[in-house]
């Protein structure tokens, strides 16, 4: 009877230290999630969002918007102003010198800005290929541990012993 009561004592004595360590290792993933929530919420989110603003398919984007909007608003208002001379006038005026005649510039504007939300973005992909791996914030600061530390540097001042100055007196 003594040997099953050791027995039994010994398994339990084994079980309480397995869960003890799975307590442990819970609380230390856990505490590690946190570290790295707040690590995304901190710097990951700006510097994904720098780098999509940053991108040069963005730049090409949203150029290609301007330009295709600016067009459309210059026949709007070409033939704005026709319609008001032809009050005048009695309809003698067409668009027939503008650049945009027989052009449908608002359909150009919307293809520009469907292509806009289309795009890929080069650098998106590289976030994809780190949210599939285990340590995906890892690599994130791994990529920008540079970014973080000229951050540093700027808001502790420009390097050249300036402390921040703006050099006027």
């Amino acid at each position: 009877m003594l040997a099953e009561v050791t027995a039994r004592a010994t398994e339990a004595e084994t079980w309480a230290r397995e869960a003890a360590e799975a307590k442990d290792s819970l609380a230390s993933f856990f505490n590690q999630l946190e570290v790295n929530r707040e690590w995304i919420r901190c710097h990951g989110i700006g510097h994904i969002v720098k780098a999509i603003l940053d991108a040069p398919e963005t730049a090409a984007g949203v150029d290609q918007i301007k330009l295709r909007a600016r067009e459309a608003g210059f026949k709007a208002g070409y033939n704005r102003c026709i319609g008001h001379m032809n009050v005048l006038a009695q309809g003698k005026y067409t668009d027939e010198w503008s650049g945009f005649h027989g052009v449908d510039t608002e359909a150009r504007l919307d293809a520009a800005i469907a292509s806009f939300y289309d795009m890929p973005i080069s650098s998106l992909e590289k976030f994809d290929e780190f949210l599939d791996a285990e340590d995906c914030v890892d690599r994130l600061r791994m990529l920008y541990a540079d970014a973080e530390v000229s951050e540093e540097e700027e808001v502790a001042g420009d390097g050249k012993g300036g402390a921040g100055t703006s050099g006027t007196k």
